[in-house]
């Protein structure tokens, strides 16, 4: 029972694993993507996203 569960919970929460981008995909997004300057993070707003699509 506590499988289903946790299939559950996964399929709903998700879960941290890590994604292993290709090379072409992280040159891609970092081509569309912005640097927030007070925390470092790279982020793809709407613009970016339809640009990258």
């Amino acid at each position: 029972m506590a499988s289903a569960v946790e299939a559950v919970k996964e399929k709903l929460v998700g879960t941290e694993e890590g994604v292993e981008l290709t090379a072409q995909t992280r040159s891609e997004f970092f081509k569309h993507a912005k640097k927030d300057e007070e925390t470092g993070v790279y982020y793809m707003d709407e613009e970016g996203f339809v640009d990258a699509m």
